[in-house]
């Protein structure tokens, strides 16, 4: 005789779906007001990033990422075969709150649906960095890359043949400049606030030019963490008291 399948409250299933999309459409995970827009290595990005770890570590799952920052979630060791689902979470300029971010809410709610039923399927979520290509210019870059259609080599010289569209206005949030203390970098702030940019603010808080520990301008920011790894802790902090205040419309085009 079959095995019976299990009952599934659709209902309950679709009111979650619905907060997660609802949720990852607020303030805190797009910089518009009038569009989803959310592109690889931005605040907003790393931030809907982290709204999927949070829900798929309480089930269990292990976190992971590949060298370029495409998630991967796993319920099973690496290595182990599992079924993978999931889509890409990054949108295009004016994107809607569904493309992308509803194959990766509803490869989690499969997730939830798994853990709450006991059904123990070995399952793979995956959110690709950098489909859309509106960050570098390369359609369906992170899973071409997991899928080995892309070489270290091309990566460098697509860098390489396009450096100026990777310092644009917009992602200047990412510098980061070694300040030498906290008071420091709330000083640095202040003056951010008044339009300058971030080089200026440091040069003139320090009465000289800042040291050229500036990591950023166009490759992903750094968190307090690896910041403490490279540089020390009090170093770090003043970095990254800079790095989370500085956002767009607070420097010079």
């Amino acid at each position: 005789m079959a095995t019976p399948l299990p009952a599934v409250d659709r209902a309950r299933s679709a009111e979650r779906i619905e907060r997660d999309i609802e949720t990852l459409a607020g303030s805190d995970y797009t910089r518009s007001d009038e569009a989803i827009r959310r592109y690889a290595y931005t605040p907003e990005y790393r931030a809907t990033l982290d709204y999927f770890v949070r829900e798929l570590e309480a089930i269990g799952f292990e976190i992971a990422y590949d060298p370029v920052g495409t998630l991967v979630a796993r319920n099973r060791p690496a290595g182990e075969p599992a079924f993978g689902l999931g889509s890409h979470c990054d949108s295009n300029r004016n994107g809607g709150k569904y493309d992308g971010t509803m194959g990766v809410v509803t490869a989690l709610e499969v997730c939830r649906l798994n853990a709450e039923l006991g059904l123990d399927l070995p399952l793979q979520l995956i959110s690709f960095l950098e489909e859309e290509g509106s960050g570098f210019g390369q359609m369906l870059l992170g899973s071409r890359i997991i899928a080995q259609r892309v070489t270290d080599e091309e990566l460098q010289a697509e860098y390489d043949a396009h450096r100026g569209q990777y310092n644009l206005p917009e992602r200047r949030e990412m510098e980061q400049i070694v300040l030498p203390d906290e008071a420091a970098a709330n000083a640095a702030y202040d003056k951010l606030k008044q339009g300058r940019t971030l080089v200026d603010v440091a040069q003139e808080v320090l009465k000289r030019a800042p040291d050229p520990v500036n990591i950023g301008s166009g490759v992903p920011a750094l968190s307090e963490a690896d910041l403490t790894k490279l540089l020390g802790a009090d170093s770090a902090k003043s970095v990254f008291a800079v790095k989370l205040k500085h956002r767009p419309g607070m420097h010079d085009a």
